[in-house]
């Protein structure tokens, strides 16, 4: 648990530390093959997390999908709840309040423009 929180506090203070624009800007270009990232996000480099909670019913579909929080806050809450919401589990098996963590991560390739 340590090791999350030291995780999330240096995620926080880099993101709050390098400015999108300068990334993009600099020699880096970022690419995901996952069409569900956030093109804003996309677009700035931003990389981050969301927290989700669901339920799953007797036909093993999600439901109840809620976004309990983001870093960066807000970006990746749509995105996050759209995933879970395609996801499946086994039918006769329901749950109420699993809670999970979407990581958004991103590859950054060099710029061939420089």
């Amino acid at each position: 648990m340590k090791n999350l929180t030291f995780y999330i506090i240096l995620l926080f203070v880099v993101s709050c530390g390098t400015t999108p624009t300068s990334i993009v800007q600099s020699s880096y270009e970022c690419k995901t093959p996952n069409e569900l990232y956030p093109k804003d996000a996309l677009e700035h480099c931003i990389e981050g997390h969301v927290k989700i909670q669901f339920d799953v019913d007797e036909n093993g579909k999600t439901t109840n999908v809620i976004a309990l929080e983001s870093l960066p806050k807000g970006v990746f809450d749509n995105a996050g709840v759209e995933v879970i919401k395609n996801w499946e589990y086994k039918k006769n098996n329901p749950f109420k309040g699993k809670k999970v963590q979407l990581d958004f991560t991103l590859e950054k390739v060099s710029n061939k423009s420089e």
